[in-house]
């Protein structure tokens, strides 16, 4: 058992020292994210769920499910490294 932690351990410590650094990209073109977006989401949620309380409230089983979703809009402005946004449908 040992003998497996010691050489998973060189192991994994000779894969670290080979990987080389993160390098950063080249940021010399600037990216303007100002702009309009807008979206939607769409998922659908179920579950059973078995209600037992010990001070007395009513018990009993329910099982949720149905369709759930919302959209989203808003506008981005930037200004050199500030970003601003005006979420009014989120």
């Amino acid at each position: 058992m040992t003998r497996t932690t010691y050489l998973g351990g060189a192991l994994a410590a000779a894969l670290i020292a080979m990987s080389g650094g993160a390098m950063a990209a080249d940021a010399t073109t600037p990216v303007d994210w100002s702009g309009i977006y807008a979206g939607a989401q769409v998922g659908y949620a179920f579950g059973d769920a078995d209600h037992r309380f010990s001070n007395g409230a009513p018990a009993g089983d329910s099982d949720p499910e149905g369709m759930l979703g919302g959209v989203h809009a808003g506008v981005l402005l930037q200004s050199d490294q500030l970003d601003t946004r005006i979420n009014p449908l989120n």
